[in-house]
């Protein structure tokens, strides 16, 4: 019957995650030469085609965790390993940060060519004040002018940003050039609003004369009646 159809593919479905997540913590302890999932310090997952994580509850010591080289589109699982120390999601399929909020003690995250199109995508990476290196590179949003700058703003605490060492000089090199952009950026808008104004001058000015000669018109037409009674 369908509803019996129904019944064996949901306990089909429960079955093929079951093994998926079951062979997902084997491939950490594998890795950290079986040892119970609480006493994995340091995982390396990459290069394993994963498309996602499961919660990591179990790997509740869990410091270092290299997941790079994979399909992830997400870091969603991460958020449960509160010890977490170093994060590296490079080369993956993620398109925003989310959820790390409470990993207190990360210090160094890498997640350069990624698919991250806007800096607004990993504005919560604020929260994250021991974030002491960060490397982005690669994404399209590093492509926009001025990010390293955006990037500082969002992260003041940084001492290496995409393996460059966060120095005074930097710094003041990185607001010079954003000064310029924005500088360029005004008389950009000002030439724009001059151009605007002179156009809608020109429109009215148009305007103006075609009133003025159906004005015109009409008090001939009037002038032509009138002249016609008499």
């Amino acid at each position: 019957s369908k509803g019996l159809l129904l019944e064996n593919w949901r306990l089909y479905k429960k079955r093929c995650l079951f093994r998926w997540k079951f062979s997902l913590i084997s491939r950490f302890q594998d890795i950290s030469g079986g040892k119970p999932a609480d006493t994995v310090v340091s995982a390396n997952v990459s290069s394993n085609q994963l498309k996602q994580l499961i919660p990591l509850d179990a790997f509740k010591n869990l410091k270092q965790l290299n997941v790079s080289f994979n399909k992830l589109t997400s870091l969603a699982g991460v958020e449960k390993c509160l010890l977490l120390e170093s994060l590296d999601a490079a080369h993956n399929q993620i398109t925003a940060i989310e959820g790390l909020q409470n990993l207190t003690k990360l210090s160094k995250f890498m997640i350069q060519n990624n698919v991250i199109a806007k800096i607004t995508d990993l504005s919560t990476i604020k929260f994250n004040t021991g974030l002491l290196e960060f490397a982005v590179r690669g994404n399209p949003f590093t492509f926009t002018k001025n990010y390293k700058f955006a990037l500082l703003q969002l992260l003041p605490q940084l001492m290496i940003l995409d393996n460059q060492k966060i120095t005074y000089c930097l710094v003041f090199a990185l607001f010079s050039q954003w000064n310029v952009a924005r500088k360029s950026d005004r008389e950009d808008l000002t030439e724009k609003n001059i151009a605007l104004t002179e156009d809608l001058i020109f429109e009215n000015s148009k305007l103006s004369n075609q009133n003025i000669k159906s004005l015109a018109g009409n008090n001939s037409m009037i002038n032509l009646k009138h002249d016609i009674g008499n």
